[in-house]
């Protein structure tokens, strides 16, 4: 009975305007004053509407540019999910399959030396059980047992899981490869135009580069500028090659916070964005599941990732997440979405420390989802009898 009328007395006060402002607010403005960041943006999306926007701070060293739900960020480790949502499309259209061993397709020993040669697939490398290490370079020589220590584990393809950038270089290498395009032609063909996203691998196909934010270190020191990014573009190689681009989807992409709010209405919404299908709702529970748990998988290990799809449960969140984090010297990008009641949270924080809780998350991203549990979630959720 107490727990219903909290119920009522919250769903009451959620109707009042001032109140929706006011306590959010001050959540994050205290969130705020504790990580003293160069900028903190948070967005929470319900069945692809905004439901709340925060915005403090600046994009820029010179604070002259206030951040805002539009600034691009070198959103770092979130490249790999939305890299992950071109490539699904490539597997829907019957590209590849993800169970066939990768040397077939690249026709290079793509496989674990250290385990009798045997063979990586593309379910492993997306589910982050491929045996590849964590400390794996970007440079690989395939079949050089010299370099075998160094880039896998000793246990076999699809039994470990173990987190490793070059699994998300691998998914951009494959989307060139079976699409026979750039990454990035092929993204801005397929994803990024159709959802009106300004996004990209490079800053210089932005639509909006002026609206690009500096990356600060974790103490809220430059670590590198908008312009110095601009500069190191120039360099970028926008060519179709599947055999060297070990490295693009590993953390490249720019992306704004409203941006990451769409695509993670996408995935929440099964696939569909204001009637763009970008993939199938199968697909996208497909990428949402325990891989080990897929009839005929090349993956026996349980892990917390799906296919490049963290799906994050936490003793402190009473429902299960997916989404994905990236974090970069103080840069830290999170979007997440719940699929009972559609919603997404996008926190971006640049220039402060993060560290991570057991769940591979920033605890301060675990708190944030536990304040939007409990002010836009809490009572929608009917569990079945």
């Amino acid at each position: 009975m107490f727990r219903k009328l909290l119920l009522l007395l919250l769903c009451m006060a959620l109707a009042c305007p001032a109140h929706a402002q006011t306590a959010p607010d001050a959540f994050f403005d205290q969130m705020y004053e504790q990580l003293s960041p160069r900028a903190l943006v948070v967005l929470v999306w319900q069945r692809g509407e905004e439901k709340y926007q925060y915005a403090r701070g600046f994009q820029d060293a010179g604070s002259t540019r206030p951040a805002d739900e539009n600034t691009l960020f070198k959103c770092a480790s979130v490249t790999k999910m939305v890299t992950a949502v071109g490539l699904m499309q490539l597997w829907e259209q019957g590209e590849f399959l993800l169970d066939t061993p990768l040397e077939a397709y690249y026709g290079k020993p793509l496989c674990n030396p250290l385990r009798k040669n045997a063979p990586v697939t593309l379910r492993q490398v997306m589910s982050h059980t491929s045996s590849i290490r964590e400390s794996a370079g970007y440079n690989p020589r395939w079949g050089d047992e010299e370099q075998a220590e160094n880039y896998f584990l000793r246990a076999s393809p699809g039994k470990k899981y173990q987190y490793a950038n070059l699994n998300g270089g691998l998914t951009g290498s494959a989307v060139e490869l079976f699409s026979r395009q750039s990454l990035q032609s092929y993204m801005h063909a397929q994803v990024f135009a159709p959802l009106s996203l300004d996004a990209a691998y490079s800053p210089v196909f932005l639509n909006r580069p002026e609206n690009m934010a500096d990356t600060f270190r974790t103490n809220g020191d430059v670590y590198m500028t908008a312009a110095e990014y601009l500069q190191e573009a120039s360099q970028y190689d926008d060519t179709c090659a599947p055999h060297s681009h070990y490295r693009t989807a590993v953390g490249s992409l720019w992306m704004s916070a409203h941006d990451m709010a769409v695509l993670g209405s996408v995935l929440s919404m099964g696939g569909t964005w204001q009637g763009t299908s970008i993939l199938s709702g199968d697909t996208v529970r497909l990428m949402c599941r325990d891989q080990s748990s897929v009839a005929g998988s090349s993956v026996t290990a349980k892990g917390p990732y799906g296919l490049m799809v963290h799906i994050l449960r936490d003793e402190r969140l009473p429902d299960t997440w997916y989404g994905h984090q990236g974090a970069w010297e103080g840069l830290l990008c999170d979007v997440y979405f719940e699929d009972t009641t559609d919603t997404v949270a996008v926190l971006i924080a640049n220039g402060c420390a993060h560290p991570r809780t057991e769940s591979e998350v920033a605890d301060l991203f675990i708190r944030t989802l536990q304040f939007v549990t409990e002010t836009w979630i809490d009572g929608l959720i009917v569990e079945a009898p």
